[in-house]
């Protein structure tokens, strides 16, 4: 899949993210070999008791929003803060 058919993919992803109070500032898809890392910006993380708790919110919603293919695409999604510095980052487990 090239990077515009898997953005077109995630837009629901994107729209529902800031629906649910979680609005991503900025991403980028950056190619990892065979598949994307997905990249955020989002201010809101600076707010987090942890960063698990900020993946498991963007992994929920990502789960909620797209189909197997589409996140079979996703190695990984790192968050960058408001200082838009890498703040976490998660492999993606596809065997759920």
């Amino acid at each position: 899949m090239d990077t515009k058919k898997l953005e077109a993919k995630l837009n629901t992803f994107f729209q529902t993210c800031k629906e649910k109070g979680y609005p991503l500032e900025s991403y980028c898809l950056i190619e990892n070999e065979m598949d994307f890392i997905l990249e955020v910006k989002a201010n809101w993380i600076d707010n987090m008791d942890s960063c698990s708790s900020a993946l498991d919110i963007l992994n929920e919603i990502l789960w909620e929003t797209s189909d197997a293919e589409t996140r079979k695409e996703i190695f990984a999604i790192s968050i960058l803060d408001s200082d838009e510095q890498p703040h976490c980052y998660t492999e993606m487990t596809h065997n759920k």
